[in-house]
């Protein structure tokens, strides 16, 4: 979930007035799990970014897969050490995103909130 977070605070920090609580608010809960999901699955287009990108989608691909078992396989148990395995991995991840160039987080913010149409 930090991953997601983190995300959805960028998303709404860099498209909503952070003074109108509403319109942030309306950003933050519009970000798709499962379309954040699929577009950090895209490796063709998300290899175009830079590197910071990359690592964030690699490691949100991850962090999705790790939560969804975790929250549906009750056969799934995880040890102290796996938790903090993907503890560092989320700060990794959260560390690129931060640490993106402006124009880039943009791009890619854009790329994961907007559904591009088929022509």
């Amino acid at each position: 979930m930090a991953c997601f977070t983190r995300f959805a605070k960028k998303a709404a920090d860099e498209f909503s007035d952070v003074k109108t609580k509403r319109a942030w608010s309306h950003v933050y809960r519009s970000v798709d799990h499962n379309a954040a999901l699929k577009a950090c699955n895209n490796i063709l287009k998300i290899k175009s970014f830079p590197k910071g990108v990359i690592v964030f989608a690699r490691q949100f691909v991850a962090m999705q897969k790790a939560r969804h078992l975790a929250d549906y396989d009750p056969m799934e148990t995880h040890t102290k050490e796996y938790a903090q395995m993907h503890v560092r991995l989320a700060k990794r991840a959260i560390k690129g995103l931060s640490g993106m160039h402006n124009p880039h987080r943009k791009a890619f913010l854009i790329f994961i909130l907007f559904r591009q149409r088929d022509s």
